[in-house]
């Protein structure tokens, strides 16, 4: 039987500035672009920012979008951590919204990463995220500098790398 391939429509739209950091501002614009487009699915693998109300807002009326989502790559010490329970939250992955798909990252042997949050609640399923082989800029970025990351490609773990993967 011939089965029906839906291919979504794919927007090279980058938001943020050279050194990779994203404003409030740039997310919301980013999201209002892609819908204009007549975006089905945005890869959402950014985080780390507070609750904020109008980025909320912007996902909740793009809620014909679907929104993969990092669930963010632990704590201060690295230390991945639930966050059905985080008192801050991890925004935008509590947000808790319906049109969000919330991704941890699990390793070569499908265990979660040491540095994955997760959550019975807010994470929905888990992803490849650690030791991911990924094109990276050809001039490093002052992250990159600081943890050494090579440029061109690179290994590299995150919950924003096991979000392209869904």
């Amino acid at each position: 039987a011939m089965g029906v391939c839906n291919v979504a429509k794919v927007l090279p739209v980058k938001v943020g500035d050279s050194q990779g950091a994203l404003a409030d501002s740039d997310i919301i614009q980013g999201i209002q672009y892609a819908k204009s487009q007549g975006a089905s699915v945005i890869n959402a693998s950014f985080g780390g920012g507070g609750n904020n109300a109008l980025v909320k807002k912007a996902i909740q009326a793009a809620s014909g979008i679907i929104f993969v989502v990092a669930a963010g790559n632990g704590d201060e010490n690295g230390q991945g951590f639930s966050i059905d329970s985080a008192k801050s939250g991890v925004y935008p992955a509590s947000y808790a919204l319906p049109n969000m798909i919330v991704v941890a990252a699990t390793d070569n042997q499908d265990q979660l990463g040491s540095f994955s949050n997760f959550g019975a609640k807010k994470v929905h399923l888990a992803a490849p995220g650690v030791s991911i082989l990924s094109t990276a800029p050809i001039q490093a970025t002052a992250e990159m500098a600081k943890y050494n990351v090579p440029t061109r490609y690179a290994y590299l773990d995150g919950t924003s790398m096991a979000t392209p993967v869904v």
